[in-house]
């Protein structure tokens, strides 16, 4: 059965067992609806089911969204059901009405957008973007956030935007899986909405590729790794800073760091590992910042510890201006040609470590 513009669907009692119903632009999803296994219900862009009461996919059964570049397709009604609903869409997707009670598979393998509405859910399943992106980022409050669910497994060229009021709480195992070398999470921090954005789960590298992780945006984004697990030691690719913001790290730091721009700013008690890069413009901090953006910073004080056991590279700037620092056996920094400034704290480095290239 095709839908064509102007048409609507029957506004009862509606079970599809078998064959397809492809929704064409202008064409309306109306009743209660349920897709068995063995039947497809397709929606292609500009084709609507906000007058559908339910749209359940049971197992076995199929929803396919198809819409073509240059159009949207708004899902306006909430999906139900374990089954599979498939995203090939060259077009936009908008997410508008709660998807947390879909617990089957998503699957995204178009190169659009699925936009996530401000207090909106993504799928409470197993969800897949192997193309395109997620960009959970709407909303200016804890209250109208977009919330990010289900088991989410970013490969291929697939990307996930998170902003400072994500809601992250309901990740399953609080996680977000990369299994690709062009796989991506976004991290959006922006200044001036009293808000940081937290990052307070599990980030992990996949059999097929280690995956990217970008901080952009002129806000401040806080890495909460300060717990008894390294929610990022199973995540080997790389972080990269592009923002003019600050990057807040509590507890232990991701294994690989490129800091183009902006600042990386060691917490007390936070350890630098692995290869870090500060590229000229760029800078890493140790002690109270002058000019913090950061929306309730945590006091760093003359006792606060920090450890460096990586080794740092490039051409930027090291300001330490208090605290204690320890530079680790471990810790290489002779390719590092750029600034080191000390005004203040007690920096001791051990035996067989390197200390850095420029000193003032």
């Amino acid at each position: 059965i095709t839908m064509v513009d102007g048409s609507a669907f029957f506004g009862g009692t509606n079970e599809i067992n078998n064959g397809t119903v492809t929704f064409e632009n202008g064409s309306s999803l109306y009743g209660n609806n349920t897709i068995n296994a063995g039947a497809t219900m397709t929606f292609e862009g500009g084709s609507s089911i906000e007058n559908a009461v339910a749209v359940a996919v049971n197992d076995g059964g199929n929803v396919i969204i198809d819409a073509a570049s240059g159009t949207v397709f708004e899902a306006a009604s909430g999906f139900t059901g374990s089954g599979t609903i498939s995203n090939t869409s060259e077009g936009d997707v908008t997410i508008s009405a709660n998807q947390d009670g879909f617990t089957g598979a998503y699957n995204q393998t178009g190169a659009g957008t699925v936009t996530i509405a401000e207090g909106k859910s993504f799928f409470g399943g197993t969800n897949t973007i192997s193309a395109g992106t997620v960009d959970a980022s709407a909303g200016d409050s804890a209250e109208t956030g977009a919330i990010l669910k289900g088991a989410n497994t970013v490969n291929g060229t697939g990307k996930i935007v998170i902003g400072d009021f994500t809601d992250t709480t309901g990740l399953t195992g609080n996680k977000i899986v990369l299994d690709s070398a062009d796989a991506y999470i976004e991290l959006n921090s922006k200044e001036g909405n009293d808000k940081n954005l937290d990052v307070a789960f599990n980030i992990v590298s996949g059999e097929n590729g280690n995956g990217n992780i970008v901080h952009t945006g002129d806000g401040a984004l806080n890495l909460n790794n300060a717990g008894a697990n390294d929610l990022f030691a199973n995540f080997n690719g790389t972080f990269t800073q592009e923002s003019t913001g600050i990057t807040n790290v509590f507890g232990k730091s991701f294994k690989n760091n490129v800091i183009t721009n902006g600042i990386l700013n060691l917490k007390g008690g936070s350890e630098l590992l692995g290869t870090t890069e500060i590229a000229s413009g760029a800078a890493l901090n140790i002690g109270t910042l002058e000019d913090d953006t950061t929306v309730n910073p945590v006091e760093f004080t003359d006792t606060s510890k920090v450890t460096i056991s990586g080794n740092l590279t490039g051409a930027g700037n090291v300001d330490v201006t208090q605290g204690e620092v320890t530079i680790k056996g471990t810790s290489q920094n002779g390719g590092f040609s750029g600034n080191y400034t000390q005004s203040g704290g007690v920096v001791t480095a051990e035996k067989d470590s390197t200390f850095f290239g420029v000193q003032t």
